[in-house]
């Protein structure tokens, strides 16, 4: 077979298996969507997720990272094919002198039935989203070949799946069947993430419940083209800028800093 034939073949192959796995992903969210009217009547669910760095790989070049000791808090909040994930808090046990960061505040919007991905950050403009196709932001991990394996744990009262790829591991529920995880990845696999570790960060489900509240989107300005919107390193450090947060040694320790998005 002459190349140009079978580098035709490859990338067909490709496009199919990548639209099969978002049909896939689309799938688990429309057995999501008849499950959650069953289960809440109405109402939504969240989940309470906590989150600790993992510095280990960059101590040799910068050892005073050692002396971090962060949790921050996120939740998950899933109303029917829509969800939305934010930063919450911060609690900060210790931290290195002379050693600040300026922490963006964060909300995650997804809607599974509209196709909508929407990254409000602080690290954008004020007043302005990122928002891109649901199906571009399932491309930038839809290669990953998760090996889902027999092993079972239990997680805030749910029983959960290891699946490994690479220094990826997750585990999932299928109690709750959408392809959802903590943070701006997305994940198709067959049940909501409810514990994400790789060589730089691990997040842990510690409560799930259910709320009034529903996920609605903001009404901000949107674009899909990021480099117009992020603010520089300078417009970030001003400390006058809307939706950063400065995290240092002079931070109130063991008390949990409140992160909102305005």
């Amino acid at each position: 077979m002459k190349p140009y034939l079978i580098n035709g073949f490859l990338s067909g192959f490709i496009k199919y298996q990548k639209a099969l796995m978002i049909r896939k992903c689309k799938y688990f969210s429309s057995i999501f969507l008849l499950m959650i009217h069953a289960f809440c009547h109405g109402q939504s669910i969240r989940i309470i997720y906590d989150f600790v760095p993992n510095f280990e790989m960059i101590l040799e070049r910068a050892p005073s990272m050692a002396q971090i000791d962060e949790v921050d808090r996120y939740s998950l909040l899933i109303t029917d094919q829509k969800a939305k994930f934010s930063l919450d808090s911060i609690m900060i046990k210790s931290y290195p002198p002379k050693h600040k960061k300026f922490q963006p505040a964060l909300e995650l919007y997804v809607d599974f039935k509209e196709s909508r991905w929407m990254n409000c950050s602080g690290r954008f403009k004020d007043g302005y989203c990122l928002e891109i196709k649901l199906e571009d932001q399932i491309n930038r991990t839809i290669t990953w070949n998760w090996q889902i394996t027999n092993e079972k744990k239990e997680i805030v009262g749910m029983e959960c799946t290891k699946a490994v790829w690479l220094e990826h591991i997750v585990w999932f529920t299928e109690e709750i069947p959408l392809a959802i995880s903590p943070g701006e990845k997305q994940f198709c696999l067959p049940g909501a993430v409810l514990q994400y570790e790789n060589s730089s960060e691990k997040y842990t489900a510690i409560q799930i419940e259910k709320v009034n509240e529903m996920v609605t989107f903001p009404n901000k300005m949107s674009t899909d083209e990021e480099d117009t919107i992020k603010k520089t390193f300078s417009e970030m450090g001003t400390g006058s800028s809307k939706n950063i947060y400065l995290i240092s040694n002079e931070s109130k320790f063991n008390e949990w800093i409140h992160i909102r998005y305005h």
